[in-house]
């Protein structure tokens, strides 16, 4: 019988002197090198391997363990799983050891509070969660970045005079966009993403669009917004759906050209709901009062005489109003803390000369003809915010 080893590749048998077929390709390969003039093979007086494993009396050993060795070794693995402490956690450590100092978990806290600004007196700190996702450690100094970075994004006041396009006709465009916001189930975030694409693009090529073409630009934007925002956004086909035929995929997919090469495919803008949950934060508001300030917020981002303000103004001046409204009293002296001062970077001068224009927005848009924004805060998702008694007492101008 032909005894049988296993190779150190594939685990399959094979005949001890046998030659497989990749040795013999090999083989044959070598020797027809070896016969060119000149050209010597690659094995050629190379000498042979040597065993790395030469504890057995000096002798060269195979590559595979014998059962003593794997015995060892198995016994090793096991005194270091049940070892109590990790060596993750002594490597960790070497560079604090020449610390006097118990833990290196406490001197990296340590290290981590002194990296701390020192708040303002009055201000409390509202990043001290510790869940991962909302990055309690950079939270202040992505906000500041924001801020720094809304200027590029908001487009100038009365940016409409020289195009086709008028306040009103502009106000129609997200007034039934917000339906379809409604109807697709789609994210705050995706709705004041289309408000600023729709802005950044009439401002450019405003001129240019007929005002038959402006619900292909609103389309086509929150299609835009939904890429960049939601996890499943709407098809194309759902958008033409939604226009009733008015217009094709096609006409669609063409005018996502034309906004992106006009925006230049900058799509990273600072959105005011995102500094009006921060404010809230700040504010240690409730759910009525947060859901009552992103009632007054999209009222302003409809209304196209705030169309100059910066998104983390409007979000400020959303909130102090929001105070004022839902206030028993009919006073106009609400607090404005330390911390919202701290934390939005405007003073309660700063927020209060905008409150009458934000005032006038709400109203505008709970009264007027453009019922969509008050329909959605009328649901129960909305906290049915729209319908509280002392937010109708306070727009009807009479005491609650």
């Amino acid at each position: 019988m032909a005894t049988r080893t296993t190779t150190n590749y594939s685990g399959l048998p094979r005949r001890r002197g046998a030659v497989s077929g990749m040795a013999a390709t090999k083989a044959a390969g070598a020797a027809k090198i070896a016969s060119k003039p000149g050209v010597k093979p690659a094995t050629a007086n190379r000498p042979p391997l040597k065993a790395l494993n030469t504890q057995n009396g000096g002798k060269a050993t195979t590559g595979t363990l014998n059962k003593k060795q794997l015995r060892t070794t198995k016994t090793a693995v096991r005194r270091l799983l049940k070892s109590p402490t990790s060596s993750i956690d002594e490597i960790d450590s070497m560079d604090l050891d020449s610390l006097d100092i118990l833990s290196y978990k406490d001197e990296i806290e340590k290290r981590y509070k002194d990296r701390r600004p020192v708040l303002p007196k009055g201000v409390h700190n509202i990043d001290t969660d510790q869940n991962p996702q909302l990055c309690a450690e950079y939270a202040q100094d992505m906000y500041v970045y924001l801020r720094l970075k809304e200027a590029r994004y908001t487009v100038p006041a009365n940016y409409l005079c020289n195009t086709r396009t008028t306040a009103k006709m502009r106000t129609v465009l997200l007034d039934w966009l917000v339906d379809v916001q409604q109807q697709f189930k789609l994210l705050q975030e995706t709705l004041y993403l289309t408000i600023s694409i729709i802005d950044r693009f009439l401002h450019k090529e405003g001129a240019k669009i007929s005002r038959d073409k402006l619900q292909l630009v609103g389309v086509t934007s929150m299609l835009i917004a939904s890429k960049i925002e939601e996890i499943y956004a709407p098809e194309v086909n759902d958008f033409v759906y939604i226009t009733d035929d008015a217009y094709s995929a096609n006409d669609i997919k063409q005018m996502e050209l034309r906004i992106l090469k006009a925006i230049k495919c900058d799509l990273g803008d600072p959105l005011p709901i995102n500094f009006l949950r921060r404010f809230s934060k700040a504010g240690d508001v409730d759910v009525n009062m947060h859901a009552l300030a992103k009632y007054v917020l999209e009222s302003i981002m409809l209304d196209y005489s705030m169309v100059g303000v910066s998104g983390s103004l409007a979000a400020a001046s959303s909130l102090w109003l929001t105070f004022y409204l839902l206030e028993e009293e009919f006073d106009e002296d609400v607090e404005w803390t330390a911390s919202l001062e701290y934390y939005t970077g405007y003073k309660l001068d700063d927020v209060v000369d905008m409150v009458d224009r934000a005032m006038k927005s709400l109203q505008k848009m709970h009264s007027g003809q453009f019922t969509a924004i008050k329909n959605k805060y009328s649901t129960k998702s909305m906290l049915e915010i729209a319908n509280n008694a002392t937010l109708l007492a306070k727009l009807n101008h009479t005491p609650a």
